[in-house]
């Protein structure tokens, strides 16, 4: 048995993911990996899925996209996760606290040390950091299509903020107006910008972030730094937390699960705890 299984993105990070691999697994030492590359979305998770017994672990290198991949491929399987992160936000990486250097991650791996973290689930999909509603979910399809990168990414959210609406929505039977909503298990959207910098990613607990409209003062005044300090110290935000939410519109709504776009009217949203095992630093 071969003990990683690195299943890589090989457009992540400007195509650096396979090169990436290949140094990593020199390190730890080739008879011991194998690489795959992924050609479409989806990929990932089928290649995780139909490898995981063979392997002891697993590495998804890419960004929070093709992590998502691959967790939904082993979730609940004796397998450990390992992030190769090559992607544009990298949120987990961040949280966990992943080195940058690629010898480094390779010690990550081999000293097998690992934690068992929560997962979130929305109806029939999973996620490791956020689930979004309204103008990230918009703005995160449009940055799919887009040139990748932390600018690429603020140019079009500065560019569809002055026009994007808010919407009804009820949550837990509780009628909003929002442009915004966000659930968090880890706590960031990626690059060090924070939904909410008190999420756990093991405590059981999911948060909740509504926007009710966008703040120019918070944007005037504070620009991106509050991103950095949580979209929750907005005063436009309302906070909850919870282990299940239940969010339904009359509409199809944008949605995202760290950012994998998708739209849906209803939205079941549980925590599955300590569901996942994920090498870290």
């Amino acid at each position: 048995m071969k003990k990683f299984l690195f299943i890589v993105n090989p457009i992540a990070g400007g195509g650096k993911g396979l090169a990436a691999a290949t140094r990593v697994s020199s390190v730890i030492g080739k008879n011991y990996c194998e690489i795959i590359s992924t050609k479409k979305q989806g990929d990932a998770t089928k290649i995780a899925r139909q490898h995981a017994a063979h392997f002891e672990n697993v590495i998804a290198v890419g960004g929070d996209g093709t992590l998502n991949e691959v967790a939904q491929g082993i979730l609940h399987e004796n397998v450990k996760l390992g992030i190769l992160p090559a992607g544009s936000g990298n949120a987990l990486a961040l949280s966990l606290k992943y080195p940058t250097s690629l010898d480094e991650i390779a010690q990550v791996f081999l000293s097998q040390k690992t934690k068992l973290i929560d997962v979130g689930k929305v109806n029939s999909h999973i996620f490791l950091n956020t689930f979004g509603i309204g103008f990230d979910a918009h703005v995160a399809n449009i940055f799919q299509k887009s040139k990748r990168g932390l600018w690429s990414y603020i140019q079009i959210a500065l560019k569809e903020m002055p026009f994007y609406k808010s919407f009804p929505i009820i949550i837990n039977n509780e009628k909003y107006q929002a442009v915004l909503v966000n659930v968090t298990n880890s706590g960031q959207f990626g690059n060090n910008f924070y939904i909410s910098k008190s999420s756990k990613i093991d405590d059981g607990i999911l948060e909740l972030c509504i926007i009710q409209k966008f703040s120019v003062p918070d944007i005037a005044l504070h620009g991106f730094s509050f991103l950095q300090k949580g979209i929750q110290s907005s005063s436009q935000a309302i906070n909850k937390r919870g282990k299940r939410f239940l969010i339904k519109s009359p509409a199809l709504l944008p949605a995202h699960c760290d950012g994998e776009p998708f739209k849906d009217k209803h939205f079941e949203i549980n925590i599955l705890p300590k569901s996942l095992q994920i090498l870290i630093p």
